[in-house]
């Protein structure tokens, strides 16, 4: 027995052994995952619940204020005009925030959809991840082609793009965010900006296991854009063209 227990000893020694000696490195997405102490198969589930709570609470508390101020207007304790533009046309501010809360979840959404494609957690993440990318670049696409649309009919009405982008207060508060930026002959730099997030998540997402191709891909795409903008200078004034 007592050998028995001896040579049990020594094995259980050699596990821990082996147990403590082996590693495994994470690079990348797994690396963020890791030190943030999210499980592997739960990070492109984690962002996407993160995105959509976070996206339900700003559109909830819109919804929040607008309703405050109509009671606060019926019950007199608020001017009758203050919130004035705001309260009859909330549902086009609404959807412009909306819009923009697209914008600035799409370039994660695009890395961790693209990513997941490459994973396969479950089905039905996949699924998810495949309707999320679709949403979100059909979205922004529709939305940059209604600029270009918008733009071209100001050119034929008034000889000026800036004429119906700036000057339509419903134009302004529910497509604005794209362009507002920049300065309005440069309108159309919507496309390649929204181009250039794409390709960076592509290459982000689907060039985890490739780290040098994906170095070597980013460095030519920043090198590009930054060519890009110093030639065209798409913003509004020389300060925001030097830091952009």
């Amino acid at each position: 027995a007592t050998g028995y227990f001896k040579h049990w000893q020594k094995r259980s020694d050699a596990s821990t052994q082996t147990a403590t000696d082996s590693s495994v490195i994470v690079r990348g997405i797994e690396r963020v995952g890791f030190k943030a102490g999210i499980e592997t198969t739960n990070i492109f589930l984690t962002g996407l619940i993160f995105f959509v709570v976070f996206v339900a609470l700003v559109m909830a508390l819109v919804a929040v204020f607008k309703l405050g101020c109509e009671v606060l207007a019926k019950n007199g304790k608020m001017k009758g005009d203050k919130f004035q533009e705001f309260r009859n046309g909330w549902k086009v501010v609404a959807r412009g925030i909306l819009f923009r809360l697209t914008l600035i979840g799409f370039p994660q959404m695009c890395v961790l959809c693209l990513w997941e494609f490459t994973r396969v957690d479950s089905a039905a993440e996949v699924v998810l991840a495949v309707i999320m990318f679709l949403s979100v670049v059909a979205a922004l696409g529709w939305a940059a082609l209604k600029v270009l649309r918008l733009a071209k009919r100001s050119v034929i009405m008034h000889k000026n793009p800036a004429y119906i982008l700036y000057s339509d207060p419903t134009c302004l508060n529910k497509w604005g965010f794209l362009y507002v930026q920049y300065r309005a002959t440069a309108y159309y730099f919507i496309v390649p900006f929204l181009g250039y997030i794409l390709i960076k998540g592509l290459f982000i997402g689907l060039s985890q296991p490739a780290p040098v191709v994906q170095t070597i891909a980013l460095v030519i795409i920043e090198a590009a854009m930054l060519i890009a903008v110093s030639v065209l200078r798409p913003w509004m004034d020389k300060k925001t063209n030097i830091y952009n």
